[in-house]
């Protein structure tokens, strides 16, 4: 009678202890999840910086539409990979994307009255501003994703990743140094 109950009560409580575990597991991918959101909405301002930008440059330096394409090109491949959480691909074409706002950045020592206008110092104050959030954002995403991979590593989360199939998730990687130094503050 005693093991009747026990057993049940045994693989009752390993479940309900699975459960919790896959929970935990699913909210912290939760938050991998959001702060991928915030580090996409911080993509899209900058963007949307590097446009306006490109619009303000274009009244100066009307014969360097190769850079103009290639900088819109290249944000719109990007906004593509972000779009289908291809990190490989997002990080590859983020490299051509810094590249072209630095192509931008040049045009200031070719046409002196682009660094003259009040606003091509702000919109590059603005991408300044945002890549600074968004080294701090793909920093804290880096870390919150490294947790991820160890704990599902870790017993007892081990168990429930291989029952639930859980991987672990990608790291987006971007040379900050590339970043920093292509577009300096005013």
């Amino acid at each position: 009678m005693f093991i009747k109950i026990i057993i049940p009560l045994i693989i009752i409580s390993i479940l309900i202890f699975l459960w919790l575990k896959h929970r935990q597991l699913h909210n912290f991918s939760n938050e991998i999840s959001k702060e991928w959101f915030d580090i996409r909405i911080l993509f899209q301002e900058r963007n949307d910086c590097i446009i306006n930008m490109i619009n303000t440059i274009k009244d100066f330096a009307k014969n360097e539409t190769i850079i103009f394409e290639e900088a819109i090109g290249s944000i719109n491949r990007f906004r593509a990979a972000v779009a289908s959480a291809d990190l490989n691909k997002a990080n590859l074409i983020e490299k051509q994307l810094l590249s072209s706002i630095e192509a931008l950045i040049n045009l200031e020592a070719l046409y002196p009255e682009i660094g003259g206008s009040d606003v091509f110092k702000d919109y590059r104050q603005q991408i300044n501003n945002v890549n600074k959030l968004l080294k701090k954002a793909t920093d804290s995403y880096n870390s919150l994703v490294a947790n991820y991979n160890n704990t599902i590593k870790e017993f007892p989360f081990i168990i429930t990743s291989k029952i639930f199939k859980l991987k672990p998730m990608k790291f987006y990687r971007v040379e900050y140094s590339i970043m920093e130094d292509s577009i300096k503050s005013t």
